[in-house]
């Protein structure tokens, strides 16, 4: 017998998964700038413009989506959400305060995982927007903890 509270369809333990994925990309993003930070890894200096494997990276997940048939409206949307991130990365001369934009910068991708969630596609492509995420959540961070040096995706300004 179904609770009252649970719409029919969903899946009991739904908002536990859904947590545990966003919790994952986030604490993926900062695994990646603490092994960055302390030279264990070279994760995030590795290339000069990393958008292009980024992009690169959510063109091939985007057409997976949609030859999974998915909605292409919420697939165009996902693809906006983490490229809204990307940009902003490299848009930051706007004048507003450094705060809102690592808040966008990070919320993008959550949104965008999250809609990837709701599509109830299988769970590797769940977890490759997931890592795609957190990488993209890194550079943000990595640019937020280290205000002398600025890493973009895809124009000039890496530094490190």
């Amino acid at each position: 017998m179904d609770s009252p509270t649970q719409t029919k369809g969903s899946r009991p333990s739904s908002a536990l998964a859904l947590s545990m994925l966003l919790t994952g990309m986030a604490a993926f993003g900062w695994l990646i700038v603490a092994a960055d930070s302390r030279d264990w890894l070279d994760i995030l200096g590795w290339r000069k413009s990393p958008g292009v494997i980024v992009v690169g990276g959510l063109f091939l997940l985007a057409v997976i989506m949609l030859r999974l048939r998915c909605s292409v409206c919420r697939a165009l949307c996902v693809v906006a959400l983490f490229g809204v991130s990307v940009l902003i990365a490299d848009a930051m001369w706007l004048p507003l305060p450094e705060w809102f934009w690592l808040l966008v910068a990070l919320s993008a991708p959550l949104v965008g995982v999250l809609f990837v969630y709701r599509m109830r596609v299988p769970l590797a492509l769940q977890a490759a927007f997931a890592v795609l995420g957190g990488y993209i959540q890194a550079v943000h961070m990595y640019n937020a903890l280290h205000p002398g040096e600025h890493m973009g995706f895809i124009g000039p300004g890496y530094i490190s």
